[in-house]
């Protein structure tokens, strides 16, 4: 057997190394150019943090002190939209802002910067751990008071939350900033004296007035029942002020407020221009109303109208007062003029206040209606009471005057009352000879008496007959010679201006043929019987009918005299026994 046969055959080393280096290769050429591999076999990125929060308005109302910024969210404080949110990175990190901006951190000095939306809310997504610095924007709204949420910070300095730190998978919420809005407010009012400014409380404000502002921001609102208005919230910028004028008065004077700007007729303020929180107060809208005025006077003649010669009242007090139980006062000045000014148009009553002492020719309450553009005027008549009559000859006793029976002058009239002391007396009928008495007056030459500038109350008037006559008819008391006159009712005219106190006086001594009775204590009791004569009474029509005087409530006691009278003339065949008929009571 051959030696090569019996061999195993090998490769050669240089081809072993060949190989090695061909392997070596073709692994570096691989290397060179790798297969992508499937993501899930690499490690998973660690979860992103998110960090939310809201921007609303601090609110203070520089018409209420006890709203004021607190740094507490309130139940009435609204968000803020359209706030520029800034978060800054202080470690290396990527943060993405949602909504408006994107940004990887590079370096400590990132910034990433959202927008507060319609509800005050913004909010930062795929944030790596880190720490943070939250800020808002100054420039819209003045910073106030901000609130750290649960991831921690420093909130001490105003509109910034520093020192926030994220880990991990962070839902950082509950950062707030409170903002203070920029305000202007103002007041519709009515300006009596049309200046421009308004004396408060005296112009009262104009309730439920419409404004509407107009510039960085737009809104609408309505004055409260003191004509007061409104806007805040407002972002920095300029703005305009119209009011809708009210139907009820003529347009005023409108006059800028602290925020500057001019006047454009007929209703707007423009140019206010707002700083970051400023304030723009005492806008004036000023309206002027219609006057309603007028005279209170001493109606002498009680027509109701203001005569030239009449005297005015002053220090009367007039009441205004409408239909929304508004009221006013004004009181009579020495010409005895009221007026009220800067009235709307509207339903009133009108009111006088009474005087002490007086009663009214006119109504003392009035309604009206003041039409814009258009016053209104009513007077008032107030007048003091009188009483008058006549005094006069009752020659029949009948107490009807007749026309030949005549007045009777100088008779002398008092007044006892409640009336004032300087009450006037005078006399009717020609020349007044009474003149200014305290209490008491003589009639005239026609038998006439007058007591005028009564004031309120009843009053007693005392006739005096003339000695040797007899009060035998009329409207006073037969025997005490009064009577009682409630001469004047307050508020009403009726009553005011009592005529018709007149007094029938007759003779007191015997006419001829007959005797004179003399008055008992009966009211009723004066009266004078007839004589007759012989003739008659030896026809048996000597005696009166007995139901003749008990008609005029003549009692038994009164037959006496004419008892006397008849034994006087000798017919002692008669006495008290015999009077027929009789049905009085002795």
């Amino acid at each position: 057997m051959r030696a090569s046969t019996g061999r195993s055959r090998r490769t050669p080393p240089i081809a072993a190394l060949a190989a090695l280096v061909l392997t070596a290769c073709t692994c570096a050429a691989l290397a060179a150019t790798p297969t992508p591999a499937p993501a899930s076999a690499f490690p998973l990125a660690a979860p992103t943090a998110e960090l939310s929060g809201t921007v609303y308005s601090d609110r203070y109302d520089p018409h209420d002190p006890a709203q004021t910024t607190n740094g507490v969210r309130d139940p009435d404080e609204p968000g803020l939209g359209g706030v520029p949110v800034t978060l800054v990175a202080t470690a290396t990190a990527t943060a993405t802002a949602t909504a408006t901006a994107t940004a990887t951190a590079t370096d400590p000095a990132t910034r990433v910067t959202t927008t507060s939306d319609p509800t005050g809310a913004f909010r930062f997504t795929g944030l790596p751990a880190g720490t943070y610095r939250l800020e808002a924007d100054p420039t819209r709204y003045r910073p106030a008071r901000a609130a750290a949420g649960d991831a921690g910070g420093d909130a001490s300095t105003p509109g910034a939350v520093d020192g926030i730190v994220l880990v991990d998978g962070a839902r950082a919420t509950g950062y707030a900033f409170g903002q203070v809005g920029g305000v202007v407010d103002g007041a519709v009012y009515r300006d009596d004296n049309n200046n421009g400014q308004r004396e408060y409380p005296a112009e009262p404000g104009v309730a439920s007035a419409s404004l509407v502002l107009s510039g960085a921001a737009h809104a609408v609102t309505t004055t409260n029942p003191d004509g007061y208005f409104l806007f805040r919230d407002l972002p920095s910028g300029a703005y305009a002020v119209t009011e809708r004028q009210p139907s009820d008065y003529a347009d005023g004077v409108d006059t800028p407020g602290t925020g500057g700007g001019v006047a454009l007729p007929p209703d707007t303020l423009a140019g206010i221009v707002l700083g970051a929180g400023a304030t723009s107060r005492y806008n004036g809208f000023g309206e002027r109303g219609d006057a309603v005025g007028g005279v209170v006077f001493h109606d002498d003649d009680a027509d109701g109208v203001p005569d030239q010669d009449e005297a005015r009242a002053p220090g009367v007090g007039v009441l205004l007062s409408g239909v929304d139980g508004s009221e006013r006062r004004a009181v009579t000045d020495p010409s005895g003029g009221y007026l009220f000014v800067g009235v709307p148009a509207g339903d009133y009553t009108l009111v006088e206040e009474q005087p002490e002492g007086y009663g009214s020719s006119t109504p003392n309450q009035v309604n009206l209606t003041v039409t814009a553009g258009r016053g209104a005027t009513r007077d008032f008549g107030d007048l003091l009471g009188s009483a008058a009559g006549v005094v006069w000859v009752d020659a029949d006793r009948d107490g009807v005057r007749d026309p030949d029976e005549p007045g009777l002058p100088g008779v002398r009239v008092e007044l006892v009352g409640t009336g004032d002391t300087t009450t006037r007396g005078t006399t009717t009928g020609g020349t007044t000879t009474g003149g200014t008495t305290t209490g008491g007056t003589t009639t005239g030459p026609d038998g006439g008496y007058l007591f005028d500038g009564l004031e309120v109350g009843e009053h007693d008037l005392v006739v005096t007959p003339p000695a040797g006559m007899l009060l035998v008819s009329g409207a006073f008391d037969l025997v005490s010679g009064s009577t009682r006159v409630p001469v004047l009712d307050t508020g009403a005219a009726s009553g005011a201006r009592v005529t018709g106190l007149d007094a029938g006086l007759a003779d007191a001594a015997p006419a001829p043929g007959g005797p004179v009775l003399a008055p008992s204590s009966s009211a009723a009791s004066t009266m004078v019987v007839p004589m007759p004569t012989a003739p008659d009474a030896q026809a048996g029509g000597l005696l009166p009918d007995l139901d003749a005087l008990a008609w005029t409530g003549l009692r038994w006691g009164a037959l006496l005299p004419v008892a006397v009278a008849l034994l006087g003339l000798g017919l002692v065949g008669y006495g008290v026994s015999g009077l027929r008929r009789g049905r009085g009571r002795a």
